[in-house]
């Protein structure tokens, strides 16, 4: 299992890679982004045996903060909901 400097690390790319198309639009009311610049961004991907791992740690971590809202939102069911988070 990859260590969290490794996620820290994936998610600096992913946001990096987020970031590039800004830098490619043009246009002064509505920007646009022209095929071939879309085309040339990279895509970077874990290697295949990393991404499953990836993929649940990312499910574990996103589940925290939907658990505590709807236990926020329906507290009568609250305690349930947090259980599953921590799976």
């Amino acid at each position: 299992m990859p260590d969290n400097n490794y996620f820290a690390g994936l998610i600096w790319q992913i946001a990096d890679l987020l970031r590039g198309p800004y830098r490619e639009v043009h246009g002064s009311t509505m920007q646009h982004l022209t095929a071939d610049a879309f085309g040339g961004f990279p895509v970077l991907l874990p290697p295949h045996d990393q991404q499953a791992p990836i993929a649940k740690y990312i499910d574990r971590e996103t589940a925290r903060p939907d658990a505590l809202v709807a236990a926020k939102e329906h507290p009568e069911t609250g305690a349930m909901e947090r259980s599953h988070a921590h799976r």
